[in-house]
């Protein structure tokens, strides 16, 4: 088994480990493609406040999608609440969600925590198999029923989650699912179209990162790199950089205070770390990578933003054989991580 966030706030089960390639389709769609046979379950959770609202609602569902497997594949989509303080833990080591494993259907069979499924009153699961399409259009599976209004339970519930958990899915087969919709009332529709922005700043209310759109965190990348002043001296016949403090506004307020990790723009996989540069004479005279814990510590954060205090007296670059008359400056740059997932934070 394993577990992963894959898009936006999206996890995905698998009941085989490792075994799916997870895509973007050419429609814009979240495309599976099994690279041996086994069993997935998309998971989306909502917290305390959404999940009351919805909860004291009657519910209905739509799902977009299709396959290329013969025979199409068997599906499940149920809903579900707790009253415990805390989600599963998603964060590799552990990789738990509310699915533990599934039935045939894609229904969640065991699970980790303690989750009570939203009742669909007097109807049977909803249950309905994914079929292949000769247009390529999607097909659309609309459910109805979902109920717990009048529930004193509407009002207890910590979190929510949508699943929609599948049968076998064949190895190189794919599963295309265009959209997953779920609205108040009796009418099942597909969601609205979005903007990028729109989007983004839904997603940002999660994870934010300020690297460029399409770069990884964690990789070499100098574009939208975030620069911050720095103190110096001059000494002797060299110039000094000393750390000063430094910190960031988020572009989205954060759903909790969140998880903030530096990296250098100059290296790759090396979490907290910064670049320092001492700028002499209108050129870079001397740079180099430094650890973030050696030179800061953290002061505040929150869900707005984050800051730095300095707690060392050395010096993170040097700059030397120069005159005390040369221009000069001294800067870090860095990009940071912001992760404040439901499952993870």
């Amino acid at each position: 088994m394993a577990l992963f966030y894959a898009w936006d706030q999206t996890i995905v089960f698998q009941s085989v480990t490792s075994s799916a390639v997870i895509s973007r389709g050419a429609a814009g769609e979240f495309v599976i493609t099994p690279a041996s046979n086994g069993q997935f379950a998309i998971i989306q959770y909502l917290n305390q406040i959404q999940a009351r609202k919805i909860l004291n609602n009657d519910i209905a569902v739509n799902v977009s999608a299709l396959t290329n497997q013969v025979g199409g594949v068997k599906a499940t989509v149920s809903l579900w609440y707790t009253k415990a303080g805390s989600l599963p833990n998603v964060a590799p080591g552990t990789y738990d969600s509310l699915v533990l494993t599934l039935d045939a259907n894609g229904h969640p069979a065991t699970f980790n925590g303690t989750w009570i499924e939203v009742p669909l009153v007097n109807l049977p699961a909803a249950t309905f198999t994914i079929g292949v399409s000769a247009n390529t259009n999607f097909n659309d599976y609309p459910f109805t029923g979902w109920s717990l209004a009048g529930n004193a339970d509407a009002d207890l519930a910590t979190f929510f989650a949508i699943v929609v958990g599948t049968g076998t899915v064949n190895a190189i087969q794919t599963l295309n699912i265009n959209s997953v919709g779920m609205c108040p009332g009796d009418v099942a529709t597909i969601p609205a179209p979005q903007t990028f922005d729109q989007v983004l700043h839904e997603c940002q209310h999660f994870y934010e990162k300020s690297y460029d759109t399409t770069a990884k965190p964690g990789t070499i990348e100098l574009n939208s790199q975030i620069i911050f002043d720095q103190t110096y001296n001059y000494l002797s016949t060299n110039f000094y950089g000393y750390a000063a403090p430094f910190g960031a506004v988020f572009n989205t307020i954060k759903r909790a205070i969140p998880v903030v990790t530096l990296y250098s723009p100059n290296l790759l996989n090396t979490p907290n770390s910064v670049h320092a540069t001492m700028y002499a004479n209108g050129a870079d005279n001397a740079d180099g990578d430094v650890t973030l814990s050696t030179y800061w510590t953290p002061l505040a954060s929150g869900t707005k933003g984050f800051s730095y205090k300095p707690i060392s007296a050395a010096n993170i670059v040097t700059s030397t054989a120069l005159a005390s008359t040369v221009p000069a400056s001294c800067i870090i740059a860095f990009h940071f991580t912001a992760d404040a997932r439901l499952g993870i934070v």
